[in-house]
């Protein structure tokens, strides 16, 4: 079954979504990290790189990554547009989404973290495999994986 938590914090979204058939960790996995030129978003390619993933970083501005692996390529994309989502997680075992920014008015709805929570669930409605996410009680402001 594939999952997906979602974990809402001080510093934004940062939304882990496991679009593959279940075997993730049993294979390298083939991972789009979304904000990845951000300190938080380079944290995690770098982690995924060290365990042996395949990263696709995407960021508005690609000049600000800087990796050399060969098991990463950098791509700019929107993560607020659903044809560039699509795209870009298109074959992905997972998509991992660590964003802030403020919205039009700086109301939380317009924010990107929810802007980009809106494409994802978009984007996987009705997909075969899609992530499945249910409550976490026990954090509160989570959604504990399927």
């Amino acid at each position: 079954m594939s999952t997906a938590r979602v974990v809402l914090g001080r510093c934004g979204l940062l939304l882990v979504i496991w679009a593959g058939l279940g075997v993730a960790g049993a294979h390298a996995a083939r991972i789009v990290v979304y904000g990845a030129s951000g300190a938080i978003g380079g944290v995690i390619v770098q982690e995924a790189l060290n365990r042996g993933d395949t990263v696709i970083g995407v960021a508005r501005n690609v000049s600000k990554m800087t990796i050399t692996d060969p098991r990463f390529s950098a791509q700019v994309g929107d993560v607020t547009d659903l044809d560039s989502f699509k795209t870009l997680t298109q074959g992905a075992d997972a998509a991992i989404i660590s964003v802030t920014g403020n919205g039009r008015d700086n109301a939380p709805e317009n924010s990107t973290q929810a802007r980009a929570a809106q494409v994802a669930v978009s984007a996987f409605t009705g997909m075969a495999h899609s992530p499945q996410c249910y409550p976490d009680r026990q954090h509160g402001n989570a959604l504990q994986d399927a």
